[in-house]
């Protein structure tokens, strides 16, 4: 009777045994699947693999006041990602991933930092953040021999962030005609040189361009903060325009709302010259002549543009 008993208790320890792991399992399963689905900062439902990202060989993760000690001391381009894997900032989870495509893209060109794991508050009130006019974070900036180049604050697309690599200052002299023995030397010229600078908006430049005769000074660039070389580069401009003022026309033409928004207009996509923001052209008679594109003095400008 005992032995009976004694069965009958042990078959119940197992039944209870073997319930108790396919509960268990289950819930793997369940937390396993609702942690694959994610909502992107667009409203878009992605998988995401539950396999560890494993960082391009050309990341170095390290604390924020490392990053600061060794930039005033590395020469060349660095790439800075500051960001955390912080659920609090769904932001910095998603630029993480970008980042590091762009990585593995520009692996020959650049070495990238990234902070190691920190809150989001700690990395937004650091000194590294005030210093560099950071309002939030994920941010991403390249710097040439310590000094600030380019900025990218917050999270896009790879494509979009892609403009951050663009050439830094590169003149293009697409003609070799002197200019600058041509300009009229009185002032104000006779003509179509206009004093001041005139805005056009970008997706009517191709029509003026093609219309206009003479020479013409046009700004390619943006006011949107996160194209610090555009910032940057259109005081120079504007500088430009003073020196010559009555000599050569002048007019700017703004990417809105966003710094690249521009590139997609019909001006931009002309096969005679490619197309970046920011750059300055000088067309006469609707033909190119220069492109200066990135940023620099209004010196290496006048040079570039009218010698």
């Amino acid at each position: 009777m005992r032995t009976k008993k004694l069965i009958k208790y042990i078959s119940l320890l197992i039944g209870l045994y073997t319930l108790s792991i396919s509960l268990t399992s289950q819930a793997d399963i369940f937390d396993t699947q609702s942690s694959e689905q994610k909502i992107d900062i667009f409203g878009n439902v992605k998988t995401e693999s539950k396999q560890k990202n494993t960082l391009p060989s050309n990341i170095q993760v390290m604390p924020l006041l490392e990053i600061e000690k060794k930039l005033k001391l590395t020469k060349g381009l660095i790439a800075i990602h500051l960001s955390t894997d912080d659920g609090s900032c769904p932001y910095c989870v998603d630029s993480n991933t970008v980042v590091n495509i762009l990585a593995q893209r520009h692996s020959g060109e650049m070495p990238f930092w990234r902070t190691s794991p920190e809150s989001y508050e700690k990395l937004l009130l650091s000194s590294f953040a005030r210093e560099n006019h950071l309002h939030m974070i994920p941010a991403t900036l390249i710097y040439k021999d310590g000094q600030l180049q380019r900025q990218w604050i917050g999270y896009d697309s790879t494509s979009e962030m892609e403009g951050l690599f663009r050439p830094l200052a590169t003149p293009e002299k697409i003609s070799s005609k002197p200019l600058k023995s041509r300009l009229p030397v009185n002032i104000p010229a006779k003509g179509n040189a206009k004093l001041g600078i005139e805005t056009i908006d970008p997706y009517e430049l191709q029509v003026r361009v093609g219309s206009f005769k003479g020479i013409v000074a046009i700004n390619f660039s943006s006011y949107d903060a996160r194209c610090a070389d555009c910032i940057d580069s259109n005081p120079q401009f504007d500088a430009l325009a003073k020196r010559y003022e009555g000599r050569v026309t002048f007019w700017r033409s703004m990417s809105h709302p966003f710094w690249n928004t521009a590139l997609s207009s019909s001006f931009a996509k002309q096969d005679s010259f490619n197309a970046s923001i920011p750059m300055v052209l000088v067309f006469e008679n609707g033909k190119v002549l220069r492109v200066y594109r990135g940023n620099n003095t209004t010196d290496d400008l006048e040079r570039t543009l009218f010698y």
